[in-house]
């Protein structure tokens, strides 16, 4: 009788800990895209390095520019290796959202393979998701996207806020 009660506590206190991780996972928020730029142009004290962009479903969205450290930074040693970051949130409209969800779906991502290089610029990695959290597409590996039409559509129609590539203010985040 002991044995039996025994397991009926150890299954209900299985019962409570998987509901627990269950709740947790449904207050979990996915993206349906994530975007980050890198900046492969000469960089200097305070210039910005990379900006990432994360669109939820609902349509809103965070943005998160990375800033090396200034020269008033670079003179104080602790602070040379810390880069400044700024974060924007905000909401798209609808429209915009639509045609964002529209572009992600669009196939291929990226076209056949064209002649000319560069050196300096931008660099791109951008990945859609599914409802789950996994990766539905990629952009592949880090590089332009020049020339590539649907992931040049997916990268206009992304939130351009005034001040994502502006000099963060110290300690902004």
């Amino acid at each position: 009788m002991s044995l039996w009660f025994s397991m009926l506590e150890t299954l209900k206190r299985h019962d409570r800990k998987s509901r627990k991780r269950d709740i947790s996972m449904a207050r979990k928020r996915y993206p349906l895209l994530k975007a980050v730029e890198h900046n492969w142009g000469l960089i200097g004290p305070g210039d910005w390095t990379k900006v990432k962009w994360l669109i939820f479903p609902d349509g809103s969205y965070e943005v998160v520019t990375t800033f090396n450290p200034s020269f008033d930074a670079i003179e104080e040693i602790e602070k040379m290796s810390k880069p400044t970051k700024k974060k924007i949130t905000g909401q798209m409209d609808n429209k915009t959202l639509s045609k964002l969800r529209k572009a992600l779906k669009r196939e291929p991502w990226r076209d056949p393979p064209t002649e000319g290089c560069a050196s300096d610029g931008v660099a791109w990695e951008i990945e859609s998701y599914l409802d789950d959290g996994s990766v539905d597409k990629t952009s592949g590996k880090l590089d332009y996207i020049y020339g590539h039409k649907v992931l040049e559509k997916i990268v206009s129609l992304l939130p351009s806020n005034e001040g994502v590539y502006d000099k963060a203010e110290e300690g902004s985040f």
